[in-house]
């Protein structure tokens, strides 16, 4: 009878103790967050004609694209460092031709207070500042630099790849140097998606950014250089090299008004050849030509942030873009005001208005010569944390495009 309570003790010890040395094994941090983007768009395209005549196409449409769900799970480690992986999809444009949904968000990454690293698919690092538009498309050709690898009609391939990217980060994380090397997708001259999975794209940025919670304090808000390279292997030259250059400052530096002006430049030296410029002009009609032709964009905004209790309540901004191509006569411009208001938490009201004009033979060869778009939109966001223990250097809603920052 003694040894079978001995053994009946010792068995409830060693359940005992296994418990707790499980219970103390911290498990993973579960955030889930994303954005219900719907906006009602109206929208006409004009071209002017040879004989004086305008001939104009009008439609409506309710658009849900770039709506997005975000699951992230990570662990703090023993040196206080973080690892974790990123899985999200977002609804693209009808026309795309991606299906339902696109899985824009399949990485897995290590975060320390000096660095930080991530495998997978994610944003593409081919801008520097973010405007403030409705979605990030309305200005793609102006902020961007464009995947001259992709004959498709479509943003997605110019705002994701997969890629193996590193950030080293000083002065209390306002410095950052980073570099990335991905592979962007590849279509054939009919825009399909081909298999190729190789690196063919390498950039390099310095960026000095105020902190979230600092962000109006100062008067230079953001600044940053950056060099992006893709291997194109055409006739007589492999890689095509864009340049950026971007800033911000606070006009005011009040937490609660905050006035701020923005702006950036794009410079793509395209591709080198001896075609004409008949010839050159020609290719801006597919979207892989005006990738790689020679350009230069430019843009601005001027934004507008209330700030009740340190609460964002109502922005107004207005964002402008041009941009140019060499040797070509050939140019476009982009206006971009808009208001958004808060009615609750992480719901939003707003209107867009853009207005856009082709000029030159881009006009012809686009089949349009301005174009004009009003988007009344309403907005839900949302990001909720289990089991959460440890802070953050970014909120989840930044890993994509937001209009209110």
């Amino acid at each position: 009878m003694r040894n079978i309570l001995v053994l009946a003790l010792t068995g409830f010890l060693f359940v005992t103790l296994a418990v707790r040395s499980e219970a103390q094994e911290s498990s993973p941090r579960f955030t889930i967050g994303g954005r219900g983007l719907a906006s009602f768009n109206i929208n006409r395209a004009s071209l002017d004609g040879p004989g004086g005549g305008t001939a104009t196409d009008d439609g409506a449409v309710s658009d849900f694209s770039d709506s997005f769900l975000l699951l992230r799970l990570d662990q703090l480690l023993y040196e206080r460092h973080r690892a974790g992986m990123v899985i999200g999809f977002l609804f693209p444009d009808a026309e795309t031709d991606l299906g339902e949904v696109f899985y824009n968000q399949v990485n897995v990454f290590y975060d320390a207070k000096t660095f930080a690293g991530t495998m997978g698919r994610t944003r593409l690092n081919n801008f520097l500042f973010e405007f403030p538009t409705l979605r990030e498309e309305d200005v793609l050709d102006y902020g961007f630099v464009l995947n001259a690898l992709s004959n498709a009609k479509n943003s997605e391939f110019s705002r994701y790849g997969n890629v193996v990217k590193a950030e080293a980060f000083a002065l209390n994380s306002r410095l950052a140097v980073g570099g990335q090397v991905a592979n962007w997708t590849v279509t054939d001259s009919t825009g399909a998606r081909v298999d190729d999975f190789e690196i063919n794209a390498f950039s390099g940025q310095v960026t000095y950014r105020l902190p979230g919670a600092i962000r109006y304090t100062e008067v230079l808000r953001q600044a940053g250089v950056a060099v992006h390279a893709q291997d194109v292997q055409v006739p007589g030259q492999r890689w095509i090299y864009s340049f950026l250059a971007s800033g911000a400052v606070n006009l005011t530096r009040h937490p609660l008004r905050n006035i701020e002006l923005a702006g950036q430049v794009v410079y793509n030296r395209g591709i080198s050849d001896a075609a004409s410029g008949t010839e050159r002009a020609a290719r801006l009609g597919t979207p892989m030509g005006r990738a790689r032709a020679r350009s230069t964009a430019f843009m601005a905004s001027l934004r507008f942030l209330r700030r009740p209790y340190q609460l964002e309540r109502l922005q107004a901004s207005v964002t402008g873009g041009y941009k140019s191509y060499e040797d070509i006569d050939a140019s476009q411009f982009v206006l971009v005001p808009n208001l958004f208001f808060r009615l609750g938490q992480g719901v939003d009201l707003g209107v867009q208005y853009q207005f856009e004009t082709f000029r030159g033979e881009l006009a012809a060869i686009r089949g349009r010569s301005r174009e004009h778009s009003v988007k009344l939109t309403l907005a839900f966001n949302f990001q909720a944390r289990f089991n959460d223990y440890f802070g953050d250097r970014d909120d989840i809603l930044n890993m994509e495009h937001g209009y209110v920052r």
